[in-house]
């Protein structure tokens, strides 16, 4: 009787026991997938493997899926910002800063496209050739018009004063002939002076000489309002300018509006 009753009680266990297995889903569980785990976010895996094998595979997926998303995220702050907003203004030039606003060189306009970077300088102006035929203009942006004239005489140490008329009286230094427009002037083998008036137009009226056998120089000219040009020289021996002999040294002279020496004397 005891050995039934232990055999009932057993079966009853093995019953049970299968019972509950089948309930709770024992015989189907297994542990969670270690790759779904540890894929994305790691934690919704395992909470998925606790609530069956169906759904721990589900939600398993779906944590590796957020790995693949957390990464993409990486990828796309790659890409930079933006250099400029778009249809945002600004000034631009893209010629040498040294000729902005000088003559005819303006700034433009630079404006921001869709994509995010400015686009080209539109509406400035940039340095060109001069074009001396329009007057008051400065095309090349250097800060000057074209000249009205220009006369090439050579020599060193010059000075120059102006006329009441819009010329100038010129001074320097040469050696060897030297021409002055129209006129060739002569020379010892030492450095000589000339002076020089010229007309607005840039032609010449007259050019002086001032030389001695030895080296001579002009140190300052000045043009009064009567076109009587006084200048301050030095000579290196005797000579006589047209108003009297000079000593070597130094001396004030006078020229006339024709060119005329006409009165010198010497300095102490």
């Amino acid at each position: 009787m005891l050995q039934g009753r232990t055999a009932l009680a057993l079966g009853v266990a093995s019953l049970l026991g299968t019972a509950c297995s089948s309930l709770i889903g024992l015989d189907e569980f297994k542990a969670a997938d270690g790759t779904g785990g540890t894929s994305g976010v790691g934690a919704a895996g395992g909470l998925g493997g606790n609530s069956g094998g169906v759904g721990g595979s589900s939600v398993g997926g779906a944590g590796a899926g957020g790995g693949g998303s957390s990464a993409g995220g990486t990828s796309g702050g790659a890409g930079g910002s933006p250099e400029c907003a778009p249809m945002a203004t600004q000034s631009c030039y893209t010629g040498e800063p040294a000729t902005l606003n000088k003559g005819i060189c303006v700034e433009g306009t630079q404006k921001c496209g869709n994509d995010g970077t400015w686009g080209a300088c539109t509406n400035e102006v940039l340095p060109s050739v001069e074009d001396c035929s329009v007057p008051d203009k400065d095309e090349n942006c250097d800060g000057f018009e074209c000249g009205i004239w220009g006369l090439a005489s050579g020599g060193t140490k010059p000075v120059q004063s102006a006329r009441g008329d819009g010329g100038v009286v010129v001074a320097a230094v040469y050696e060897g002939e030297i021409a002055s427009g129209p006129f060739l002037v002569p020379t010892s083998a030492k450095e000589d002076a000339f002076v020089a008036s010229i007309q607005p137009s840039g032609d010449v009226d007259w050019v002086t000489p001032i030389a001695s056998s030895e080296d001579d120089t002009i140190i300052d000219i000045s043009v009064a309002p009567n076109g009587t040009t006084y200048i301050l020289g030095y000579v290196g021996a005797p000579v006589n300018l047209g108003a009297g002999q000079l000593a070597t040294g130094y001396f004030v002279a006078s020229i006339d509006s024709s060119g005329i020496v006409s009165n010198s004397f010497q300095l102490s």
